[in-house]
């Protein structure tokens, strides 16, 4: 990628790849499910191994939500619709 120019079409094609052809509720519903296993091991953690994982935790979450929200958002102002 060093040294390459990214045109627009080949920018929005690399986050409609990412994106996955999810709409706005499936990102929801995937980012809560995913939010919710954290929440299972944080508590797993906290409980069988006395380890705090909160800033990890906080970590995670951002990069989650920059995942699930951040690509559809960028096509959605780009493209001026959902999907």
């Amino acid at each position: 990628m060093a040294g390459k120019k990214l045109s627009g079409a080949r920018v929005v094609q690399i986050l409609d790849d990412m994106n996955g052809g999810r709409s706005f509720l499936a990102n929801i519903i995937g980012f809560f499910c995913v939010a919710a296993m954290l929440g299972l091991v944080e508590m797993a953690c906290r409980f069988m191994l006395n380890t705090q994982l909160d800033l990890i935790l906080r970590i995670l979450l951002v990069v989650l939500a920059g995942y699930y929200f951040l690509p559809f958002l960028i096509l959605w102002v780009l493209r001026g619709s959902k999907s």
